[in-house]
Parts: C-alpha cells; structure tokens; sequence
C-alpha cells in the first residue's frame, strides 16, 4: 500500500463540503468519509486542519446526511473524536479500527506504533463513551514469527474486548515487502487453522454485539426489500447492524425508526416505531 499510495494528499476541506451538499441535493442519505490513511486528514495542509476540524465544518452545514468513518488506526483516535461521535446524531456510531496482532511482539515486526495494552484501553474509552459503538477490529493469522504463545496472546485479547465483529486475514508473503522477508514462517495449514478460530471469535462477538441492542431503538435506512421476501425490508442502523423488519410500503433510502425485537444468528429482526 505505502509505495502504490505515494505521499499523503487530502482533499480541501470545502471541496469536501462542496461535494456533501452534491451528495444531499442528489438525495443521498449517507456518506461515507474514506481514505487510505483516514486519519492524517489534513496533516499535508499548512492550516493545522485535520479530521476532527473537517468533521467541526460538516457539523455546520446541517446537511441532511449521515456520516460514517472509515478504518482509523488506533493512535488517531482521540478523546474528542470519541466524544464527537457520543454526540452528534448524524455521526454513526461505528468505528473500524486494525488491531493486527494482540503480541506486543509481533506488534514491533509489523512496526506497529502500539501496544496490545493500549489498544484495549482504546476500545474501553469508546465502550465507556459510547456504549451501542460498533467496533469492528482487523486481525492477521499468521504473521512471521508469530509462535503458539503469540496467537493466544491474540486469541485471548480478543475474546475479552468488547469488540463488535473481525475481519481476520490470513498472511500470505507479498513480493517487494518488509514481511515476507521476515525469518519465522508460519504453515499454511496452522495459519488456516488460527484464522479459523479468530473467525469463530468473530461470530461469537457479533451474536453478542447484536443481542446487546435488543430493545433498544434505532434510525435504520431503509434499502428495499430483503431479497425476495415480500413484506420484509432491510436496512442498516447508524450503528450497523444489519436489521430486517416488516413493511407493507417498498422502502427505499427512507430512514425509519426501528425497535430491535429478536436475534438469531446473524439475523436482527426489528419492528417499525408509529409515528
């Protein structure tokens, strides 16, 4: 990514704005601010803006619009980002945030700027602040040098962390780069096992993060009819869960208030609020 990305560049901050009010007079409903390195906003400008300030300017605008962040690393995610989002309704409650590893070792390898210490007391920062937070968390399986002591070290932060899903990769040597010249080597068939198992950490976080909002209600936007299934409509809270709900009207990039009912699986029913 470094050497296809080249160096930091940040979109102006009114073309950012300029670009919302695009999206909002077009009818869109929600946005999503992205970035190869979402969090430096701004640290290419001279004017000390960053993504706290462009998020400051969006608040004035009042654009009927709902903001999402991308991926974020975790040293970039201050207080008063946190605090932001705690908030400001029109900013999801939703963080993306790349772990990679939970050994402090491994962490140095990947010359990764934290600590599995630190992490985790990020994540109860966001947890304390905002309690219905998605938290989403990338990990690897696999990494070079990464021993048996090393994945527990990554399978157990997890299982405590009150984390919402996991996106787990597995490693695989990229030519031209850092890691796969690294001595250690894992084998693909334990890799493949220790992915399998943080997926199975994943899918236990998720079941837990959805029943966690039983009861509790939400704004969903609306996206139309869940496949096939007539009368059912499927959507996406500002907190992302994915949530389904009965309808006789097509529902279509429409917010609805919705009131989470039953979980299973992977599946979150809701029914809409009258009003």
């Amino acid at each position: 990514v470094p050497f296809a990305r080249g160096h930091l560049r940040s979109v102006h901050p009114q073309t950012a704005i300029s670009m919302l009010r695009s999206f909002a007079d077009k009818g869109y409903k929600e946005v999503v601010l992205t970035g190869i390195h979402l969090g430096k906003y701004g640290t290419d400008f001279q004017s000390g803006t960053n993504l706290h300030e462009l998020l400051k300017l969006i608040k004035k605008e009042r654009l009927p619009l709902r903001i999402r962040l991308s991926s974020l690393e975790p040293k970039e995610i201050e207080s008063d980002l946190i605090d932001m989002v705690a908030s400001e309704p029109w900013l999801c409650r939703h963080f993306h945030i790349p772990l990679q590893s939970g050994d402090d070792l491994i962490l140095k390898r990947m010359n990764r700027k934290y600590t599995s210490r630190e992490f985790a007391g990020l994540i109860d920062r966001i947890k304390e602040r905002v309690p219905l937070a998605a938290i989403g968390v990338d990990v690897m399986a696999g990494f070079p040098g990464e021993d048996d002591r090393a994945f527990k070290n990554t399978f157990d932060l997890l299982t405590d962390l009150p984390v919402s899903y996991l996106h787990v990769f597995p490693f695989s040597p990229r030519k031209g780069t850092t890691a796969s010249t690294l001595s250690g080597r894992v084998n693909e068939k334990e890799i493949k096992r220790r992915a399998d198992s943080l997926r199975g950490v994943g899918a236990e976080k998720r079941q837990a993060f959805y029943t966690s909002c039983l009861g509790k209600e939400f704004q969903v936007l609306a996206e139309g009819r869940k496949s096939r299934e007539r009368g059912i409509t499927r959507g996406f809270s500002d907190n992302y869960l994915p949530v389904s709900f009965p309808s006789t009207q097509l529902l279509r990039n429409e917010f609805v208030n919705v009131v989470i009912k039953k979980v299973e699986k992977n599946e979150v029913m809701g029914a809409v609020i009258p009003g």
